[in-house]
């Protein structure tokens, strides 16, 4: 359904007067530092321009107002210079964002170690369903067994078929069905 979901770096030790930026990974892989550096490289501050920049970037994943293609696709990027870096939004979650989250929290004192991993599993549903039978041609009175295959078997994995004959649902929920 492509919904938002928020993960919170949750600061452990330290105090958060000091956190100057956080670093969040997917799959072992960096994939934002927030407050973004370009904001601090380019010397600009939220109170220039709001707080938002924009360049082109290519591979990375959406986070706050800042958006990367899970793809590779270029797309325009909005740094995120004035955001709680405690906070990732992921927008619009599909499939590919199945995956381990982490974060590791920096201060002038250097980077701390990651956090646990945390676990995101997107459930989706299957994908296109294809018919075939065992026979090309069956004689009245033989019996005839068709084969329902799905190849993207969705999340969780598909267990059932609806087999229908016409508008009429028929019992079987196996992915043959015999007649």
């Amino acid at each position: 359904d492509e919904k938002n979901v928020t993960l919170h770096c949750d600061l452990v030790g330290g105090s958060s007067l000091e956190l100057e930026s956080v670093s969040w990974f997917m799959n072992g892989e960096l994939i934002r530092q927030l407050p973004d550096p370009y904001c601090e490289e380019q010397g600009q501050y939220k109170e220039e321009l709001g707080g938002l920049y924009t360049s082109d970037i290519g591979y990375g994943i959406e986070t706050g107002s800042g958006m990367y293609s899970m793809l590779g696709e270029e797309e325009q990027t909005n740094y995120l210079c004035d955001v709680d870096p405690t906070e990732l939004l992921l927008q619009h979650v599909t499939r590919e964002f199945s995956g381990h989250f982490s974060c590791s929290g920096s201060n002038m004192g250097g980077e701390g170690p990651a956090s646990e991993l945390l676990s995101l599993n997107v459930l989706y549903l299957p994908g296109k369903a294809e018919i075939s039978k065992d026979e090309n041609s069956v004689l009245k009175g033989e019996t005839v067994t068709f084969l329902c295959s799905v190849e993207d078997q969705g999340n969780p994995e598909t267990t059932q078929f609806i087999w229908k004959r016409g508008e009429v649902f028929l019992q079987e929920a196996s992915n043959t069905l015999t007649l």
